[in-house]
């Protein structure tokens, strides 16, 4: 067995000290695991995301005020080109809709590694001011 983090680095293991962040796929897999783990998680990072079904992350939506108490930062980007920004558009607008604090960002590109290069050097700064 392999020891537990905790004892290889010197790290903060609290929800507050504690960010989930992926892209494509791993965006899906971001979103589903940070918003049904909120008591792990206080910052949410998915760039060009595959969006979740949404029963996959109904327990965020179904106490919008709770869920703004526990995330601290829910950061969304998609690129104008990227074929996944349909779907990133409808997801952003029922968090709109349901009242769930967020940042979206639209920026040039399409679903590449030099756009989310550029996500991750503008998502980063934001966790844990």
């Amino acid at each position: 067995a392999l020891p537990l983090v905790e004892s290889l680095y010197r790290v903060k293991s609290t929800r507050k000290n504690r960010a989930i962040a992926g892209l494509s796929m791993g965006g899906l897999h971001s979103l589903t695991i940070g918003l049904n783990e909120l008591d792990k998680f206080s910052r949410i990072g998915a760039f060009s995301a595959a969006i979740p079904a949404p029963e996959a992350v109904e327990a965020a939506f179904k106490n919008p005020d709770q869920t703004n108490e526990q995330i601290e930062l829910l950061w969304i980007a998609c690129g104008k080109t990227d074929f996944l920004l349909e779907e990133n558009r409808d997801f952003v607008d029922r968090l709109k809709k349901t009242g769930i604090d967020h940042q979206f960002l639209l920026t040039e590109g399409g679903h590449s590694w030099p756009v989310w290069r550029q996500y991750l050097a503008e998502f980063a700064p934001l966790l844990f001011r």
